[in-house]
């Protein structure tokens, strides 16, 4: 059951082990095992938590199409329109984490990362290291930033399949 959840209006909406939770139109839209999480609008977007409900918090979706937000230790994330991208947690906690726009991109066991735009970029962990500090992407294709640990201020503006792996301070591509 979902306590303190409400669906607004809209087609093929579900909620399942959430707390007080929301959705808002849209079609085939849902929240899973998730804490005061939102959906509004867009098509077949999904927030599944694999955890306890109001254990991970503040999580979604604003439109778009085929968008996720998954795993077992994700707080505070978002996207924001575009299609199939992806937020979620494998290895830790993937907190603060933002996609605007954009396609297949993803944000994986990060915390405090962002990507605006473009398509399939991705910043992750590799290993048991731990993207952390602000890594950001702006737009471009196939750009990586992979198992940084405490970089403050990483990131990759535009272009294409520019990577910045395994550093521990700050590193750019403009």
């Amino acid at each position: 059951s979902s306590s303190f959840s409400s669906i607004l209006g809209g087609e093929n909406n579900s909620l399942s082990r959430s707390y007080a939770s929301t959705i808002v139109g849209g079609q085939g839209n849902g929240i899973t095992g998730s804490g005061a999480s939102f959906i509004v609008g867009g098509s077949t977007n999904q927030v599944f938590l694999d955890n306890l409900p109001g254990t991970y918090l503040f999580n979604g979706i604003v439109g778009g199409v085929s968008n996720l937000i998954t795993g077992s230790y994700i707080d505070r994330s978002i996207i924001v329109g575009g299609g199939s991208n992806k937020i979620f947690s494998d290895l830790s906690n993937t907190d603060y984490g933002t996609i605007c726009g954009g396609i297949s991109n993803r944000i994986q066991d990060s915390i405090i990362a962002s990507i605006v735009g473009g398509s399939s970029n991705i910043i992750e962990s590799v290993g048991n290291t731990i993207s952390t500090g602000f890594a950001s992407i702006g737009g471009g294709f196939s750009n990586k930033i992979k198992g940084i640990t405490g970089a403050y201020g990483t990131s990759i503006v535009g272009g294409y399949a520019n990577e910045i792996t395994g550093s521990g301070g700050t590193s750019n591509i403009l």
